[in-house]
C-alpha cells in the first residue's frame, strides 16, 4: 500500500492510473482484511482527486464512479469495461446538453472541437456563429461566443485532456 502512494507522488497521476489503481480494488478480495485495505486505497484515490490539480475538473465524475459502480464490481477488467461505458455516457451526455442549451449544431461543433484540439487556438467568433442554429444579434455575439468558448474548453479539460492510455490501464 504505501509503495503504491509512494508512486502516486511520484508519477504521472491521470485517469488511467486512477483506473488502474480501482482495478485493484475490485481485484481485491473478499475478506475483512481486503475490504479495510480497498476502502483505505479507496480513501487514498479520493484524496489524490482533490489534491491534482489536473484532475479536478473530473474528480465529481469520477467520485461518481466509485461511488456508484465500484462496489458492484468483481474484477479488474470488469472495473476497465464500466468506467469507460459510465465515461463514453457522460461525455455524450455533456455534449448533448451543450449544443441543447447554446442551440448549435452537433456535428459542426464537434468539427469546432476537434479544431481547437488540433491547434489550441480558440475559435474566432465568426466561426462560432456559423455553428449556432440561431445566431444572436449583433450586440450580444462576444458574450455567447465567450460563454460557448467556456463551455467547450471546460468540456475539453473534463473529458479529454490527462485520461492518459485507457487501453492499457
Amino acid at each position: 500500500m504505501d509503495f503504491e502512494l509512494e508512486l502516486i507522488r511520484r508519477d504521472n497521476i491521470n485517469v488511467a492510473y486512477i483506473l488502474a489503481l480501482l482495478a485493484s480494488i475490485a481485484d481485491g478480495g473478499d475478506d475483512e482484511d481486503a475490504r479495510q485495505e480497498a476502502a483505505s486505497k479507496k480513501k487514498a484515490i479520493l484524496d489524490m482527486l482533490g489534491s491534482e490539480a489536473r484532475l479536478r475538473s473530473k474528480r465529481e465524475l469520477i467520485e461518481e464512479f466509485v461511488a456508484s459502480y465500484l462496489p458492484h464490481l468483481s474484477d479488474g477488467e470488469g472495473t476497465k469495461e464500466a468506467f469507460w461505458e459510465y465515461w463514453s455516457r457522460k461525455r455524450s451526455e455533456a455534449f448533448d446538453k451543450i449544443c441543447e442549451d447554446e442551440d448549435l449544431d452537433s456535428e459542426r461543433f464537434a468539427d469546432l472541437i476537434e479544431a481547437y484540439q488540433f491547434s489550441d487556438k480558440e475559435p474566432l467568433t465568426d466561426e462560432l456563429m456559423t455553428v449556432v442554429n440561431t445566431p444572436p444579434g449583433i450586440l450580444e455575439r462576444k458574450k455567447v461566443a465567450k460563454r460557448i468558448v467556456s463551455r467547450m474548453v471546460d468540456y475539453i479539460e473534463t473529458f479529454e485532456e490527462n485520461m492518459g492510455d485507457l487501453e492499457a490501464a
